[in-house]
């Protein structure tokens, strides 16, 4: 039986409720959150960086790029979800905070320089995923480059969990409204797909390490580690065990929007690393 074992864990102090977090590959952590008063606050561990003033009341999101800078979004003064509009990003790095006009987006996936950004259903286009590459930060592949607008139409229609892994260039993920747990290589315009073998609304988190896929699938009370293996030209489904979660964790996982894919409460990571977010802790973990 595979075990949920804890590498880090942060609360914040008392009065202050977490938004948003991420962990980078050393663990190092990034988070906003915001006081009973009303404040956003963003914490960065071991850094000097700062983030603008006039971007704290609207930012809800963040994630580690580089390992040493950070994308927040949405920030101020740019429609947000607006029919056909767009999002801005902002960066806050080494060399200071600017503003990144890129394209509006639902989720963003990250990992070192490798970015993806997927779009929500009501977008009306066929981009629903785009990869992005740091410093840079211009497009470098879209997902619907390998389809048709019919075939497209057919297949996918908006990302819900997935995960990056710079080191394989491969973005993995599931999506609505399809059973199917898929892979796509921008570098190498792949696209490949496996039956998801379970119900794609109890997935709540993908990770991954090499040519290996985890899906964290949760069912009523249990949760279990759903394991994919690439191969060649193929994905194969390899196993599902329970997986063995103290008390203390389980209490995270326990937690009515943990099936909710656009609650964020569940990431997913290269290295098997999985974190879980809830107003009152955030926590990085292994399987």
């Amino acid at each position: 039986m595979p075990v949920a074992q804890l590498i880090r864990s942060y609360s914040p102090p008392p009065g202050v409720s977490l938004i948003a977090s991420d962990f980078n590959s050393r663990g190092r952590l990034a988070a906003i959150s915001k006081s009973d008063s009303g404040a956003v606050l963003v914490a960065i561990e071991d850094t000097a960086q700062s983030v603008p003033k006039e971007w704290l009341s609207r930012i809800t999101r963040i994630n580690w790029i580089d390992d040493g800078s950070l994308l927040l979004w949405p920030i101020p003064d740019w429609p947000v979800f607006g029919w056909g509009r767009t999002i801005s990003f902002g960066k806050v790095g080494p060399h200071g905070a600017t503003v990144l006009n890129l394209d509006r987006a639902l989720h963003v996936f990250t990992d070192h320089s490798l970015i993806v950004c997927s779009k929500p259903e009501d977008s009306r286009e066929l981009n629903p995923i785009v990869v992005y590459l740091s410093p840079a930060m211009s497009p470098i592949r879209s997902f619907s480059e390998r389809f048709s607008e019919k075939e497209y139409r057919e297949v996918l229609l908006e990302v819900e969990r997935g995960v990056v892994d710079s080191g394989s260039a491969v973005f993995w993920f599931t999506g609505y409204d399809t059973e199917q747990l898929w892979c796509f290589e921008p570098f190498n315009r792949e696209i490949i797909t496996c039956p998801l073998g379970c119900p794609r609304v109890e997935i709540i988190a993908l990770g991954c390490s090499g040519e290996k896929v985890i899906a964290l699938r949760k069912r009523s009370a249990d949760v279990f580690v759903r394991s994919y293996r690439r191969s060649d030209r193929s994905v194969d489904f390899e196993s599902e065990e329970q997986l063995f979660i103290s008390e203390e964790l389980y209490r995270l996982f326990d937690n009515e929007n943990a099936l909710n894919p656009y609650a964020s409460l569940f990431k997913g990571y290269a290295g098997s690393r999985f974190a879980v977010t809830t107003p009152e802790r955030t926590v990085l973990f292994t399987v």
